[in-house]
């Protein structure tokens, strides 16, 4: 996208607005406009989400506090027997919610409530 030169009677190829704004920040909007402007602004937003996901797995290494991913946890039962176990939660006919709490139930072998399910 070019950025329009001149004054009045030149319009945007794109909608605008007057915003009043803290001076201290007045320079970080200038950017993010020019990174509008010449389209980069997407992937600006997807190495922003890059970079924020590199720091949480970095912190969580140095305080230790890493979160065991899915692959890391062993199910309780093998897939045969989920399977099993779904037909037949399915056959009961409950609603998806009590359906999806018994699955999770009997998949990781630990309670699962409706408030589990809710937060």
């Amino acid at each position: 996208m070019n950025k329009n030169l001149g004054g009045r009677g030149k319009k945007s190829p794109y909608e605008t607005t007057h915003v009043r704004l803290p001076l201290p920040i007045k320079d970080r909007v200038e950017a993010l406009k020019s990174l509008y402007i010449s389209g980069e602004l997407d992937n600006y937003d997807k190495k922003l989400h890059e970079d924020s996901e590199l720091a949480d797995r970095y912190r969580n290494m140095l305080t230790g506090n890493n979160p065991p991913s899915v692959s890391d946890k062993k199910l309780p039962v093998d897939l045969d027997n989920a399977l099993a176990e779904a037909r037949s939660i399915l056959k009961s006919k409950q609603s998806a919610r009590k359906s999806v709490i018994k699955l999770l139930t009997a998949l990781y072998g630990i309670e699962i409530t409706d408030d589990d399910l809710n937060a």
